[in-house]
Formats: structure tokens, C-alpha cells, sequence
């Protein structure tokens, strides 16, 4: 069976009332994927029809490492994504009134790659000018049975000199950071805004709480 058209009807099996349907929303965070072999296609008429009946006015996606360019120098790949994402945010200003705008991108830029990631910064922005900020996702836990974000080598990717010196170049261009890590590294957040004041700084899922491993049964 298409996955699709399997996911649609799961869906479908259960229906919600909208509670309240007038409520102006901005989302700060959805994701397309085309190129994910975990995750079934999910493109604008996806977002668009989950969507339907709330008054979403506004709508950012956030990075989630598809569509990267396959060639070139490999600090600008992550562009690719940001390239991508410039079809549906058109494809949205055109649908009728009542639809879901994108008005934001949260791009990849790497910024552990340190004095590489001004290049790419500058290369998201001369993309599309609805590049907001960027995302660096620092997963670490030592428990070997959670998974670990193949850029973070220990629990404080932010505190790292390379993480910093990129981390610096996004103030300079009024950029904004997405933090993605579980609640055990919230004190390296903390950390990272104390030494970064003017970078505004957005917790991603409710800080990635975690309940596996020796984290079991402890919430």
C-alpha cells in the first residue's frame, strides 16, 4: 500500500473537534521530507490539509537535512535545503487566503565548522530572504542506548571553541539559534546565552526530555 494514502487513512480513523477554530497561530516548527526512508513523504498539500480549519497565519520550517546539495564544497550542501524549501513557501503565498504561509526558514548551517559557517550563513540568506536562523542539533547522552546527533561527541557541543566561533556569526547578521538537545544538556544552552547575549535562543522540544535508559520511570 502507498504510504500515503496508509498514513491518511490512520489518520482518518480518529477525528478531532477543532477547539478553537478563530485563534490566530503562528508554528514555529514543521518539517517536509522527500528523501527520508524513515519518514513517508510529507510535501505542502500534506501540510496544507492537516492543517485545515485552524487559523494558521504563518508557518516556519525548520531544518531537517533533506534535499542538501550533492556536490560542492561540503560546508555549503546544507544551502541546498534552503533552496528546496524556496518552491513550497511560493506554492504557499499562492493558495486561497485560508491556507498556511511559510514565512520562515530555520536552516543547517554548521556552525561547528567554526569560521566556515559565516560563508554558509551568507549563502542561506542569499538564498531566500526568509532565512530566520539556523539549528545545531547537540543530542548527546553517555547511555550508549540513546541516540547521539553524529556532530556532538560529548554532552556540551555548545561549549565547544569550534561550535563558538561559528555560534558568533549569527548576532552579526540578526540570526536567531534553534537548540535541540535532551534536558540533561540544558546547562550548556544556559551556558551558550550567557556567553552569547544577543543571539536569541529557541528550546526545541520542550528540551528533549528523556525517558529511556537509566532515565526509565524517572519522569
Amino acid at each position: 500500500m502507498d504510504k500515503m494514502k496508509f498514513r491518511r487513512e490512520w489518520l482518518g480513523l480518529t477525528q478531532e473537534e477543532i477547539l478553537d477554530p478563530e485563534r490566530a497561530i503562528v508554528d514555529p516548527h514543521f518539517h517536509f521530507f522527500v528523501e527520508t526512508e524513515l519518514i513517508s513523504n510529507y510535501r505542502l498539500e500534506d501540510f496544507q490539509r492537516d492543517t485545515t480549519g485552524h487559523n494558521i497565519r504563518h508557518a516556519v520550517f525548520v531544518e531537517c537535512e533533506e534535499m542538501y546539495r550533492k556536490t560542492g564544497p561540503e560546508h555549503l550542501r546544507p544551502v541546498g535545503e534552503t533552496e528546496w524549501v524556496r518552491g513550497p513557501a511560493a506554492e504557499s503565498e499562492a493558495a486561497p487566503l485560508n491556507s498556511v504561509r511559510i514565512r520562515g526558514i530555520i536552516a543547517d548551517a554548521r556552525l561547528y565548522d567554526g569560521s566556515l559557517a559565516g560563508e554558509t550563513l551568507d549563502a542561506h540568506i542569499e538564498a531566500s530572504p526568509l532565512v530566520r536562523g539556523v539549528r545545531e542539533i547537540g543530542l548527546w547522552d553517555p547511555c550508549s542506548e540513546i541516540d547521539r546527533a553524529h556532530e556532538a561527541s560529548s554532552l556540551d557541543l555548545y561549549g565547544e571553541s569550534r561550535f563558538r566561533a561559528g555560534f558568533g556569526e549569527l548576532a552579526k547578521r540578526g540570526l536567531s539559534f534553534d537548540a535541540h538537545q535532551y534536558h540533561t544538556q540544558l546547562p550548556a544552552v544556559a551556558d551558550l546565552a550567557r556567553a552569547f547575549p544577543d543571539t536569541p535562543i529557541v528550546i526545541n522540544h520542550l528540551g528533549s526530555p528523556l525517558g529511556a535508559g537509566p532515565y526509565a520511570g524517572r519522569h
